[in-house]
């Protein structure tokens, strides 16, 4: 029987079929143990089950990336208009993206401790967000502070009431909208 803590390991690439080759096979280990070590409660585990067993019996076209599979087992809808494997792709795409090292959690504690230093210790939540959006954005991109050009529509709206005029709450990591910001900066 298979190991499922062998599937959180890293892969090299991810035009391996690891990490789903097992998820495809009619005879397959029971997903009861790795559901339990990430703590999952015993009706949705039940869930989980079903859906494990049922899942081959549709013919899945994205088989050779395993984000591309399971988005398109997120995508799926039956005659019903349900996805009948809800949970389960919610489970694995929660699993997709833990991280397998502390090494990139760690990055961005460097980065901020770097940002918000003793003179600059109130800035907003939304405004260290923006600070590094914009740092690993220009990294992402290759390009830095003085290399990057900034989009005309950005540089025409700077100064507009329409721009700065989005009610004065206070900032949270909720009140953000990541995609809206980093569509702006980097289209």
């Amino acid at each position: 029987m298979a190991d499922f803590k062998e599937w959180l390991q890293p892969v090299e690439n991810d035009t391996s079929k690891a990490y789903f080759q097992e998820t495809l096979k009619v005879v397959k280990p029971s997903i009861v143990e790795i559901a339990q070590e990430f703590r999952v409660n015993a009706p949705m585990i039940e869930k989980l089950v079903s859906q494990w067993r049922n899942i081959v019996h549709i013919k899945w076209e994205s088989l050779t990336s395993t984000v591309k599979f399971w988005n398109e087992v997120m995508q799926y809808k039956d005659a019903a208009d349900n996805n009948p494997f809800a949970e389960l792709c919610e489970f694995a795409m929660s699993l997709i993206s833990l991280p397998h090292s502390n090494a990139d959690v760690e990055r961005v504690f460097s980065q901020m401790s770097l940002v918000k230093t003793k003179l600059r210790n109130r800035l907003a939540v939304r405004t260290l967000n923006a600070i590094l959006y914009v740092r690993f954005g220009l990294k992402r991109a290759g390009k830095c502070c003085y290399s990057y050009t900034v989009p005309d529509n950005v540089l025409r709206s700077i100064g507009t009431k329409e721009y700065y005029d989005s009610g004065s709450q206070p900032s949270t990591s909720a009140d953000v909208d990541e995609d809206e910001d980093l569509n702006i900066l980097f289209p």
